[in-house]
């Protein structure tokens, strides 16, 4: 609950393209806000269809009756309603300025490389991530 995720699948042709793009979002993230404004749409939209999941409704009830003082007590997606708040855009850039720190950060990579080429494109890459 207290870990972000990101995955994606990709041709191993367009792999290196792929993972210099994905390296970015770490790097120098725009936080534009019309970019702003599409994601939060995202995450109503995935809200929205969560709300049909048995799944999700059952770790709803999970979550209600779990400890107050708990992670697992809060609400962990967000919708339009809950985002769409002044000064979102500037909370997001200071979220990603403190949590978005190489030095808490695990990078997975996998392909049809060999392990020598890997980790040349994972340095290549994602090496000037910031240690904050």
């Amino acid at each position: 609950m207290t870990y972000t995720n990101y995955h994606f699948s990709i041709s191993n042709s367009a792999y290196d393209g792929a993972i210099d793009r994905f390296s970015q979002f770490f790097i120098s993230p725009l936080f534009t806000a019309d970019v702003t404004d599409r994601e939060m749409n995202a995450v109503d939209s995935e809200w929205k269809m969560s709300l049909q999941s048995d799944f999700w409704k059952m770790y709803g009830i999970y979550e209600w009756h779990s400890d107050p003082n708990s992670y697992l007590h809060h609400f962990n997606c967000g919708n339009l309603e809950t985002l769409k708040q002044e000064g979102i855009r500037d909370k997001l850039m200071a979220f990603h300025s403190k949590w978005y720190s190489s030095n808490i950060m695990t990078l997975l990579l996998v392909n049809n490389k060999s392990i020598k080429e890997m980790e040349e494109l994972a340095v290549k890459y994602f090496s000037p991530i910031v240690d904050k």
